[in-house]
């Protein structure tokens, strides 16, 4: 390999290391030939294997080998892999433990990102994912009686109304802000097929002024519905957590890296151009 091969590949390499540094936490639930995620261990960031807190496993935590599709997620630069998970069950659900816990005691921001998919408003009250381990719950909740989206920390909670459509793919991005005063909230967006994911940060809903002591330790992903196992489940797909927006929402390269690369390829051409010149 020449020297400016070698730079690029250098480069090409510190590109990659940038743009995925920030992120922690991933699953997009790659398990061909399951049936349910119960058990199973994919993905990075986490402690174990998903399990369930009640109710069975071809209920709670069923595994559909088909990924849930959104034109804002794969807008954004994101491929799905593998299937999703899917819940049918009325108050049971699937549950899974990070790796590292989030500190709310300390002046940090948490960034998340999901797919989910809730069935037709007459079969369900809500489908929801929690932020588990802490005192207070924090969640993003569909309500299908009159098509909102609530967050909430503790028992703080506020709605946002934009259409939402049943039977639809959203992609979901957030943002858990702790503070070490005591003042956590909690932000998202929610896509549509038609949107497109905005390079900076943006909110639809923010719920604020709870105060969260400890951490949160994982995620909980639950429906609320009127039937069990009434063939129309909830689905949740591609969940990321992160310490910035770009590592959850946009998947591209940091400027930096893209800078770095200019760079690259400018000196490669200037030492060519020199090489030329002293023939």
């Amino acid at each position: 390999m020449n020297k400016s091969m070698k730079i690029l590949a250098v480069m090409a390499l510190f590109g990659s290391l940038t743009a995925h540094a920030a992120l922690v936490v991933y699953e997009g639930f790659d398990y061909s030939g399951a049936s349910d995620v119960d058990g199973e261990n994919g993905g990075t960031g986490w402690a174990g294997a998903w399990g369930i807190n009640g109710g069975s496993p071809s209920v709670v935590s069923i595994y559909d080998g088909t990924s849930l599709s959104n034109g804002a997620f794969t807008g954004a630069g994101f491929t799905p892999v593998g299937g999703s998970m899917s819940n049918n069950h009325n108050t049971f659900g699937g549950e899974r433990t990070f790796a590292s816990a989030l500190s709310m005691t300390v002046d940090e921001e948490y960034y998340f990102s999901f797919l989910i998919r809730y069935p037709e408003q007459t079969e369900a009250v809500s489908t929801q994912l929690s932020f588990t381990g802490n005192a207070n719950p924090v969640f993003v909740r569909f309500n299908q009686g009159d098509a909102s989206v609530t967050v909430g920390p503790g028992t703080f909670s506020s709605t946002g109304s934009e259409g939402y459509t049943d039977d639809t793919t959203y992609f979901v991005v957030g943002k858990i802000t702790a503070s070490a005063g005591g003042t956590d909230s909690i932000s998202i967006n929610v896509f549509d097929n038609a949107e497109s994911v905005p390079v900076s940060e943006s909110f639809l809903i923010t719920s604020g002024g709870a105060s969260l002591s400890g951490s949160i330790t994982g995620i909980q992903f639950t429906q609320g519905d009127l039937q069990n196992n009434d063939g129309n489940p909830a689905s949740f797909d591609e969940f990321r957590l992160g310490t910035t927006w770009e590592s959850v929402a946009i998947p591209e390269p940091s400027s930096l890296a893209l800078v770095g690369l200019t760079l690259a390829a400018g000196m490669i051409g200037m030492r060519r151009r020199r090489s030329s010149s002293c023939r």
